[in-house]
């Protein structure tokens, strides 16, 4: 198994497995691979607004050429 850092091309493969990860799961919906390439590659501050997240970073297990998961780590402020 290899870990690799997110990039758009993985876009298609990342949303597939996070839609078979959270189906049946309440308030968890689907998303298309262009939605979770935007959110996840857009400096655009106008897509991000509602969010807290000031820096996040998304990697993928690969396995055979295959996407087997993935994991976000990012980081917010407080209003401290």
């Amino acid at each position: 198994m290899e870990v690799i850092p997110y990039s758009p091309e993985h876009a298609p493969d990342a949303s597939r497995l996070y839609n078979e990860t959270v189906h049946g799961v309440p308030y968890c919906h689907p998303i298309a691979p262009a939605s979770l390439n935007g959110i996840l590659s857009s400096t655009n501050w106008e897509m991000r607004r509602p969010r807290v997240l000031e820096e996040c970073a998304v990697f993928l297990a690969q396995e055979s050429g295959s996407i087997v998961g993935f994991v976000q780590a990012a980081s917010s402020r407080t209003n401290e």
